[in-house]
């Protein structure tokens, strides 16, 4: 099976890949960003255990609400419809719990 006939057997349009560059693009803007201020591995792992509880909380949130979570939960709906709701609103009440 060669390239041309991969490409044609996806969905994957050219909105799509701008989506996901820009997404990785923001990502690692970020993570440079950040990486400024990590001296040591606590730092890293912890944000030197100095982190409040609304950036904890943010993070959280953002970790859970990957790209791929994001693009799941969308499929998700286009098959399964709003029976599939239930599934972003659970982890949604989760994460504000914990």
């Amino acid at each position: 099976m060669n390239i041309d006939e991969l490409v044609l057997q996806t969905n994957f349009t050219v909105l799509d890949l701008f989506i996901v560059a820009v997404y990785l693009a923001v990502t690692v803007a970020i993570g440079l960003y950040a990486n400024r201020y990590i001296t040591d591995m606590s730092d890293y792992l912890v944000a030197g255990r100095s982190i409040k509880s609304c950036l904890g909380i943010a993070t959280m949130i953002g970790t859970e609400l990957g790209l791929v979570t994001v693009m799941y939960m969308g499929q998700k709906g286009v098959t399964d419809g709003f029976a599939a709701f239930h599934i972003g609103v659970a982890a949604g009440l989760d994460a504000l719990f914990l």
